[in-house]
């Protein structure tokens, strides 16, 4: 199956393999064999009813241990894509990697623009209150967001400007459009 399909994970293999299992249940299931000289010959023509009964029983216990294989890989897979780093700071994981994508889009004058990104997460409750400084040192040496040059002018200021004073149209709308379903 990886041979034929280059970029397939183990999900894409029980979905082709549940797929083949319904088709023995569905009676559809046809298997030719290539015969020199002659038409392929179509195998299942042969065998009796019993037969195929003894094979939908095992296809439906392997279609159901299949479906919950599948279940427990895609609850993985979404255990993995959702962590919060930073479960103090943001209220999910979800609004951890939007804060990302904002921080990597629309980032320009440091000050104003985290000012401004502080406050109106905090203000639309999707951060829990965090004061200015540890926000700030937060994203200086985890994050790795800032440089230590705007770091240390932040520190002069000692303080984020307010949600009034850093609004902006412009800022605004990048907000509403990462953060605003």
């Amino acid at each position: 199956f990886i041979t034929e399909n280059i970029d397939a994970d183990e999900c894409d293999f029980i979905e082709e393999y549940i797929n083949s299992q319904q088709e023995i249940k569905d009676k559809t299931f046809k298997y030719f064999i290539k015969v020199e000289g002659y038409e392929p010959l179509e195998v299942t023509q042969f065998v009796s009813k019993g037969f195929f009964d003894d094979f939908i029983r095992g296809s439906k216990k392997k279609i159901e241990f299949l479906e919950n294989r599948l279940c427990v890989l895609n609850a993985s897979i979404s255990e993995v894509t959702e962590v919060n780093p930073y479960p103090l700071i943001f209220t999910s994981a979800n609004i951890y990697l939007k804060f990302n994508e904002y921080t990597s889009k629309h980032i320009i004058d440091y000050y104003l623009d985290y000012s401004y990104l502080k406050k109106r997460l905090e203000h639309n409750n999707l951060m829990h209150r965090v004061k200015d400084n540890e926000f700030m040192r937060i994203l200086f040496e985890d994050m790795k967001l800032i440089k230590l040059q705007y770091y240390n002018d932040y520190r002069i200021k000692n303080k984020l400007s307010s949600l009034d004073k850093s609004s902006s149209s412009n800022r605004e709308n990048n907000f509403n459009n990462i953060f605003i379903d």
